[in-house]
């Protein structure tokens, strides 16, 4: 048989056509204090329903460097900002602990739909600005890793602050989780840390911390920029139990007026996606089958 003079075995895509394009993706996340996100927020917008410049600028950046998970602290958002005033395009899922009580502070977690995410809000600490969320790893329908964002202001007292995120971590090491992940601003200077950086208190006890309970720190480059004081520091942190699962951890230009700059880095496990094909469609209307 022939259709517009075409062989009919040898010509015709088989259903469902192609299945040897899938491609694998690393799973991005990235952290980044924003020191406000709603900086520069003004009657106008939240009249208008504009999103604030930094919102766009964080919008940018993800979508140009593909992060799936977006972590920020310091974002200083409050229940008189609606989630339409900080979403980002392409990481449709928001979970936030906004600080009702004061300036500042706060901790917002931003994820594309192909993460499986969900907040564990039942055991977040209540006095210290620590976020817990579990995520499935792709292609281990089983396996999840537990991510830990904190924020350590400067007037939060060390010891309170490690033994609320000690507590969650003993809470997951009995969960049977594929991985701990901590990231955020821990305000605790370490020279094993960041080698142009002075031992404070906090970074001593900090440490000894991560020290007792066999988790390793892999950031070991400044973060954190006072250019009035040519001073520099490392304060934001990627903190895990297995440090083969953090791989390509990079460093990015500051974003905005922002003092602290973002680090991002992919997790040992991949997320299927499927890549678009083209497939002949033949018109079997206007084919010849009588000749």
């Amino acid at each position: 048989m022939k259709v517009h003079g075409q062989n009919y075995k040898s010509d015709v895509h088989p259903n469902p056509g192609p299945t040897n394009h899938n491609k694998d993706i690393p799973i991005s996340i990235c952290h980044a204090n924003a020191r406000s996100i709603v900086a520069d927020l003004n009657t106008n917008y939240l009249r208008l329903g504009n999103r604030p410049p930094k919102v766009l600028d964080f919008e940018a950046f993800c979508n140009i460097n593909d992060i799936n998970i977006l972590a920020i602290t310091e974002s200083w958002c409050n229940g008189s900002h609606p989630d339409t005033l900080i979403g980002i395009n392409g990481l449709q899922k928001i979970f936030r602990r906004d600080r009702d009580d004061r300036t500042g502070g706060g901790v917002l977690v931003y994820a594309s739909n192909e993460i499986n995410i969900t907040r564990l809000e039942d055991i977040e600490p209540p006095d210290s600005e620590i976020m817990c969320l579990e995520f499935q790893i792709p292609n281990r329908p089983n396996k999840f890793a537990f991510l830990c964002v904190a924020y350590r202001p400067q007037d939060k007292n060390i010891i309170d602050f490690s033994s609320d995120l000690q507590d969650v971590y003993e809470y997951t090491s009995g969960k049977g989780y594929y991985n701990f992940l901590c990231i955020g601003d821990f305000n605790a200077k370490n020279s094993e840390f960041c080698h142009t950086d002075t031992n404070s208190l906090e970074g001593r006890i900090f440490k000894a911390v991560l020290d007792s309970n066999g988790l390793s720190q892999l950031v070991h480059f400044p973060t954190r920029f006072d250019v009035a004081n040519n001073r520099e520091s490392c304060l934001d942190l990627i903190i895990t139990n297995e440090s083969s699962f953090v791989n390509n951890i990079n460093s990015y230009g500051p974003i905005a007026n922002c003092d602290h700059i973002p680090i991002s880095f992919q997790i040992n496990s991949k997320i299927p996606v499927t890549k678009n094909f083209t497939r002949h469609v033949w018109n079997f209307k206007r084919g010849d089958f009588e000749n």
